[in-house]
């Protein structure tokens, strides 16, 4: 078989990230390597909220592509994905020099923080539940008055705690996640309830070390470092060895 080496192929990366998708997604990316081309380029357009497993996935793709010789290119990236990868140490990685966001978003001094109190929310750990709580937690934000990197952050650590308690404690679909959140002067404090299996971010190694990981062909925990350098402060609780009870604060200053 003839294969044109000047070629570019597009891959998609999906939206929701299910056993079904990332199975199929890996199915295609092996049938486009398979092609040789060129360039592969990875469609982010239906990444709505970034989570570590899309992470997982942008890497495995970069993994394999680099060992085939073939070159990636991220297309459609939003500001999410984009805030993402400079916190993980992958912008440069994945994008180069591109500039992260407009400086004008980025900085807080300007801006005058509303602090309005506590905002409770109580949802079942599955999908649609958690986009409805996602979207009641940003008209919260909106109240805030945060600039844009701030939102982008907290969005993200939210979605990223709640699919984590969905996908791994071990708790059924119709299990309850409460959240708590609480703007002050100068922070706000969240806290996540639920009743899965135990589980201590707190005593996990925290440092993730782009370099190493290449070496390594590390593949998982991105996660827990996003979380970290999202926010300023963690603190988990076992209360009754069945309530898991996490605490994570973000400054504004």
């Amino acid at each position: 078989m003839l294969i044109d080496s000047k070629k570019t192929l597009v891959i998609k990366i999906p939206k929701v990230l299910s056993v079904e998708s990332v199975d199929k997604f890996h199915e295609e990316l092996g049938a486009l390597i398979n092609q040789g081309p060129a360039m592969l380029e990875l469609d982010c357009s239906r990444i709505d909220l970034v989570t570590s497993s899309h992470i997982n996935l942008l890497w495995e793709a970069r993994t394999l592509c680099l060992e085939r010789g073939i070159k990636i290119k991220l297309c459609f990236v939003s500001s999410g994905l984009i805030r993402v990868l400079k916190v993980l140490d992958l912008h440069e990685i994945f994008l180069g020099d591109k500039n992260e966001l407009p400086e004008d978003a980025l900085h807080q001094d300007h801006m005058e923080f509303q602090a309005i109190g506590e905002f409770k929310l109580e949802f079942r750990a599955e999908a649609n539940s958690i986009t409805r709580a996602l979207a009641e937690f940003r008209r919260y934000l909106s109240k805030l008055n945060l600039p844009m990197k701030g939102v982008i952050e907290l969005e993200i650590v939210f979605y990223e705690v709640v699919t984590n308690i969905r996908l791994h404690s071990g708790v059924s679909s119709d299990a309850t996640i409460m959240f708590n959140a609480n703007s002050l002067k100068n922070k706000i404090v969240m806290v996540f309830t639920d009743q899965g299996k135990a589980f201590d971010p707190t005593s996990k190694e925290q440092n993730f070390d782009p370099d190493k990981a290449i070496k390594e062909k590390k593949k998982h925990g991105f996660g827990l470092t996003m979380i970290t350098r999202m926010t300023n402060r963690m603190t988990y609780e076992r209360r009754d060895d069945r309530i898991n009870v996490l605490t994570l604060e973000k400054h504004w200053r």
